[in-house]
C-alpha cells in the first residue's frame, strides 16, 4: 500500500514539473503591444488605477505598452475608441445606450459600482430640490443620460432647463448674475470640494437619492479590437484591477504622482481629497474590482427604460466582453495533473470537514453579514448617523405616530457655524474629528425615539419624534447649541464652533410632512443671518 501511494506521489510530481516546465516556455513575454486609453476627463485621481499599473509594471508585465490620452469636456471618448483612434476608453452606464444605438463596442470592467454623477447647484432660497432646476441654466452635456433619467424621475421637465457648454471649471457657478449658470453636472469626488475652495455655497442632487443606482468609470473597446484580440483586452483589464487596488492602498502615492508627471489641474490638497472620497464607488469591501453582471446592466437599463432614453426591446447579449478563445495546450494539461491532486485530496478534506463542522458559515453569521451591510448602504461612514433615505424612513414613521397619537413631530435643521475656518486653519482631518464629536454631543443631547442624520458637509437634521408641546423643540434646540459650542480639544488646540438651527413643527407650520423640511431649512438661514449661533421657529411672517 505504502509503495502504491509512493508511486502515484512520484508521477504527480513529475508531472507538474514537466507541465511547468512547457506553461514557462508558453508565456515567455513577447514584444510590447501599443494601445492607447482615451480618459474623459483631466487628469485626476479618478484615474490613478492607470498610473499605478504604469509606476508598478502591471502592464509591462502582461506584455503591454499603454499611452494615456487627456480627456475633456469636448471630447467624445466612444467616437475616439470606434474610430479606431484609441483600443479603449472610459465610459459610464449610458455605454448601454450606445450599444443599442449602434455603436459597436463592449464594456470590460466597471471600476466604479456606484456613479459619482451629480448635478451641483449654487445654493440659494430659490433652489431647495431637484424640480426648482426648472427655468435654470445648467452647464454641461447631461453626459450620461443617467441624470436625465434622474431628472425626469423627478419629475423635472426637460423642455424647461437650458443646457449650455461645460467650461471645465465650477468657478462659473461663482458669480451666476455674469455668468448665467445655475448649476453644473459634476462628480461627488471632485467638483463639491473645488467649490468649497472657492467659497461657492452648493446644493448636491443625486440621483441615489431617489434610488437610483447606476455604474460608474467603466473601461471599454471596440467591438472588432476584442473579436480580434481577446489576449490584449484581458491582459489590460486584469492589469488595470490590480493598479487599482495597489491606488487605493497607496493613495498618498499616487497623488505625488499625479502631480510630478501628469500636470492635473487639481493641487495636492484637491486630489488627497478625492483619493478618499472615491472610495466608496468601488465598494469594493462587497464586491471585488472589475466586476460587472448582467443582473445588474438590466436594472440599469430598465430605469434608462422609464426615463424614455433606451427603447423598451433593448438587449445586453454581446455587450459584455467574454474572453471566449481557446486555452492553451498547457493549461489542458495542467487541468489533468491538478485532477489527480484534486483527487488525492478529496477523502482527506470530506474527512476534515466531517470532523470540523465549525467552518462551515452558520446562519447566524449570515444574518450579521447582511445586517452590516445594509447599515453601511444606510449610515454615514465618517459619523455612523444615518443618511438621507433612512432619515426620510423615520420621518415618515414620525409623521404617521403623530396623526395616529394626535400629538406633533419636528425638524432641527443644523447648519454648523464656523466650520470652514476649523478645515482652513486645522486641516480637513481636524474637519472631519470635529463632525465625529459633533454628532456624538447629537446623540447624547436627544431622547431613544429621536434621530440624528448628517445630511453631507456640516449639516445635519435632528427628528424630534412625539412632542407633546411646541415648546419642547426650541427647548431642545437651546441644548444642543450649548452642547455643539463646547470648546473641542484637537491637537493641544481648542477648536470652537457654533450652530444655526431651524424648526419646523408638524402639523402645525404644514400639513404636508415633505415641506416641514423645507420650512427648517428656510428658518435656519433666517437664524444664520440674524447672527448665528442662534434658532429660529418656523414663521410664515
Amino acid at each position: 500500500m505504502a509503495k502504491r501511494y509512493k508511486f502515484i506521489f512520484n508521477f504527480v510530481l513529475i508531472a507538474l514539473l514537466a507541465i511547468s516546465i512547457q506553461a514557462f516556455a508558453a508565456n515567455v513575454v513577447p514584444k510590447l503591444k501599443q494601445v492607447s486609453v482615451q480618459l474623459k476627463w483631466f487628469h485626476q485621481f479618478q484615474f490613478a488605477g492607470f498610473y499605478a499599473a504604469i509606476e508598478q509594471g502591471y502592464f509591462t508585465e502582461a506584455g503591454l505598452n499603454v499611452k494615456l490620452i487627456e480627456g475633456g469636456p469636448t471630447i467624445k471618448v466612444i467616437e475616439s475608441v470606434t474610430s479606431g483612434k484609441a483600443e479603449f476608453g472610459i465610459g459610464n452606464s449610458s455605454l448601454l445606450i450606445d450599444y443599442n444605438n449602434g455603436s459597436q463596442i463592449v464594456a470590460v470592467a466597471t471600476l466604479f459600482q456606484h456613479s459619482p454623477s451629480i448635478i451641483l447647484a449654487r445654493r440659494d432660497e430659490t433652489i431647495r430640490t431637484v424640480k426648482d432646476l426648472e427655468g435654470r441654466t445648467i452647464m454641461g452635456k447631461l453626459h450620461t443620460a443617467e441624470l436625465m433619467t434622474y431628472l425626469k424621475v423627478a419629475g423635472v421637465d426637460l423642455k424647461k432647463i437650458k443646457l449650455v457648454p461645460h467650461t471645465g471649471t465650477v468657478e462659473s457657478l461663482k458669480r451666476p448674475s455674469e455668468s448665467g449658470i445655475d448649476a453644473t453636472t459634476a462628480y461627488l469626488s471632485s467638483e463639491p470640494f473645488l467649490a468649497t475652495q472657492l467659497n461657492i455655497p452648493y446644493h448636491i442632487f443625486n440621483p441615489r437619492d431617489l434610488n437610483i443606482d447606476f455604474y460608474g468609470d467603466t473601461l471599454f473597446t471596440s467591438s472588432r479590437f476584442a473579436n480580434l484580440h481577446p489576449e490584449i483586452v484581458t491582459a489590460m483589464r486584469n492589469s488595470l484591477i490590480k493598479g487599482w487596488q495597489y491606488a487605493l492602498k497607496n493613495s498618498d502615492e499616487l497623488v505625488s504622482i499625479i502631480l510630478a508627471k501628469y500636470h492635473p489641474k487639481k493641487d495636492q490638497l484637491a486630489l488627497s481629497y478625492e483619493s478618499q472620497a472615491i472610495i466608496p464607488l468601488f465598494a469594493s469591501d462587497i464586491v471585488d474590482i472589475g466586476l460587472m453582471s448582467h443582473r445588474r446592466w438590466h436594472e440599469i437599463g430598465s430605469a434608462f427604460v422609464k426615463s424614455e432614453t433606451l427603447k423598451q426591446n433593448y438587449t445586453v447579449d454581446g455587450f459584455l466582453f467574454e474572453n471566449k478563445e481557446p486555452l492553451p495546450t498547457w493549461v489542458y494539461n495542467l487541468l489533468v495533473a491538478s485532477l489527480l491532486i484534486i483527487t488525492l485530496t478529496t477523502f482527506i478534506a470530506v474527512y476534515i470537514l466531517s470532523i470540523n463542522r465549525r467552518l462551515t458559515l452558520s446562519l447566524e453569521q449570515i444574518k450579521e453579514q447582511k445586517e452590516i451591510i445594509e447599515y453601511q448602504a444606510t449610515h454615514d461612514t465618517l459619523t455612523g448617523l444615518p443618511e438621507l433615505r433612512l432619515l426620510h424612513e423615520r420621518w415618515d414613521k414620525a409623521v404617521s405616530r403623530a396623526d395616529r397619537d394626535n400629538s406633533r413631530a419636528a425638524i432641527l435643521f443644523i447648519d454648523l457655524d464656523g466650520f470652514k475656518l476649523v478645515n482652513d486653519t486645522y486641516g480637513h482631518h481636524a474637519g472631519d474629528f470635529v463632525l465625529k464629536i459633533v454628532s456624538s454631543k447629537l446623540n447624547k443631547s436627544i431622547r431613544n425615539v429621536d434621530t440624528a442624520a448628517r445630511l453631507g458637509g456640516d449639516e445635519f437634521i435632528v427628528i424630534l419624534d412625539c412632542i407633546k408641546s411646541i415648546e419642547d423643540a426650541p427647548l431642545i434646540a437651546n441644548k444642543l447649541i450649548a452642547a455643539i459650542s463646547q470648546p473641542i480639544s484637537f491637537n493641544n488646540s481648542a477648536i470652537s464652533i457654533g450652530a444655526s438651527i431651524g424648526i419646523a413643527i408638524y402639523p402645525v407650520h404644514s400639513s404636508k410632512p415633505e415641506e416641514i423640511i423645507k420650512l427648517a431649512d428656510l428658518s435656519m438661514y433666517k437664524a444664520k443671518k440674524s447672527g448665528k449661533n442662534k434658532f429660529k421657529v418656523y414663521s410664515s411672517n
